[in-house]
């Protein structure tokens, strides 16, 4: 039996909508592994190179000069040293608009102090001095009854004071920049009395790990 000219082509047509439906389906299929792909290659690259976050600590801090004058003004004299560590293994970090100020029971008393701008380059620690003394010294006002406070602490020898460290900053991997990031670190310091001249210092060798926000 011969098989007519209109069902050769039924079944041509059939077979062209088969191997188009095919191909459709590969195409999908490849794409979706493509992205899968992708997708998975960025999580692994993400993961690998991500910077992490520098961590802060306190390791050292001197109270040289507490002196309260009326009407409530505090001068402070003062020297802290806050370390910064870089975990990264690929990437380095660099801060700069630093500024350092001390707060006492959440009062600031001392003016806030410009730093200089820091590089931590891969797997290391840089220390930040944050001195407030010389023309950095100006009187704060304070509130009558933290300027008591003050006196009393003074005479028991024990501070808990509240070192603020503000600023940017920036990772750099390879050749890339990522950031601005806004930067606050608080740092909780006991200060008690030392033998020496000054009003008191952080007992050695003691650090105290700090709060660290990016924003």
């Amino acid at each position: 039996m011969e098989v007519s000219e209109e069902c050769r082509d039924e079944e041509h047509n059939v077979n062209s909508k088969t191997n188009k439906l095919q191909y459709g389906f590969i195409c999908k299929y490849v794409t979706i592994l493509f992205v899968l792909a992708v997708i998975m290659a960025s999580c692994a690259l993400w993961l690998a190179y991500r910077p992490k976050n520098p961590e802060f600590s306190v390791v050292e801090a001197v109270i040289y000069n507490l002196t309260v004058s009326p009407p409530s003004q505090l001068l402070t004299t003062m020297a802290c040293t806050i370390v910064t560590r870089n975990p990264n293994k690929l990437s380095s970090i660099y801060y700069d608009q630093l500024t350092g100020v001390v707060l006492y029971k959440d009062q600031q008393i001392t003016p806030q102090v410009m730093l200089s701008p820091v590089i931590n380059e891969k797997k290391t620690t840089v220390e930040i001095p944050l001195k407030i003394s010389g023309a950095a010294v100006s009187a704060v006002s304070v509130t009558e009854e933290l300027a008591n406070e003050i006196v009393r602490s003074t005479e028991s020898g024990l501070f808990w004071l509240r070192v603020v460290l503000m600023g940017r900053v920036k990772w750099k991997l390879g050749g890339v920049r990522i950031g601005y990031y806004a930067l606050s670190v608080k740092c909780d310091v006991l200060v008690t009395n030392t033998k020496d001249d000054s009003v008191g210092s952080l007992p050695s060798p003691r650090s105290t790990t700090c709060n660290v926000d990016f924003a």
